[in-house]
Formats: structure tokens, sequence, C-alpha cells
């Protein structure tokens, strides 16, 4: 139920307020009577609770509020980065998964090991990932895990390359 409204203050205001509160009235859909109304209440408000409503003049609030805002930012950013590792592990799991569930792959894996262990043999020297891909056509992925995957049969040297692990 509203409380009756039967209590009259007069206010002497200049023609330029007078103007302002119902221009500010009208854009807020208010009659100059419900905007006073509101300002007043707003008013009572802001002293009735400084530490809520008085940022401005409370420097060390709004410090806090600042340093609260930057930790707040920083453990997003971790957030963010742990969520994208998570993610990168996971759509790796599924690709390796996917790759060792088809019947092919130990003999795909065999037969490249195979080929690339000779090309090392037959050259003599150590390679890069890319110069045994374009000696062999095969995917730099599956280089890696080829190379990676068999330690017993090559290593990698001081200058970055491959060779056999003699």
């Amino acid at each position: 139920m509203t409380e009756k409204r039967d209590k009259i203050k007069h206010i002497a205001f200049t023609e330029i307020e007078v103007q302002k509160i119902k221009d500010y009235a009208k854009d807020y859909g208010m009659t100059s009577s419900e905007f006073i109304r509101q300002a007043i209440n707003d008013k009572i408000r802001l002293i009735e609770n400084p530490e809520v409503f008085n940022t401005v003049s409370n420097p060390d609030f709004s410090n806090q509020m600042i340093k609260s805002q930057e930790l707040i930012l920083e453990e997003m950013k971790l957030m963010k980065k742990k969520f994208t590792t998570i993610n990168g592990i996971k759509n790796g799991y599924k690709s390796l998964k996917k790759l060792i569930s088809d019947g092919t792959y130990k003999e795909n894996v065999k037969l490249k090991t195979e080929k690339i262990q000779t090309i090392m043999k037959g050259y003599d020297k150590a390679f890069t990932p890319k110069e045994i891909k374009d000696i062999t056509g095969f995917d730099l992925k599956s280089i890696d895990i080829v190379l990676t995957s068999n330690q017993d049969l090559f290593k990698l040297n001081m200058n970055g390359r491959w060779e056999l692990n003699a």
C-alpha cells in the first residue's frame, strides 16, 4: 500500500533550475514532482549509505575496488589459459585415440619408421623433419610421431636434426 502524500513543502527555484527540472523530468518520463522526489530520495540514500554510493569521495574504497577488479581480471586470464590448455590436451587425445583405433595405424607407423631409417642409413647424415617430408612425402605430424616414439632408433643431435641412434 502506498503512503499518502499529504505534506507540502514550498521550495524556491530560479527560472533556470525550474526549466532544468522540467527538461530532465520529461527526458525520464516523470512529472516535475516525481523528479524532485526521486532526487531527494537518492540524496538520502547517499547520506545513509556512503560506503555504497559515495565511492568518489572515498579513495580507499575506490582503490580497493580497482585492486579487486585487477585480481578478478588476472583470475579470468588464468582460467582462460587453463581452459585453452585443457581443450588442447583433449583435442590431442581425441586425435591420438582416433589414430590408434584405426587398425592400420601401427602398420603405418612401422612402414614409415622403416622408410625413414632406410633414408638415414642411405644418406648417412642427420635430417630435419621438413627434409624427411620433402624426401618421403609424409606429413610432418606423422614424422614427429615416428621420430619421438622410436628413441631407441632415432635421436636429436646438438644441431636440432634427427639421426640414427648408433
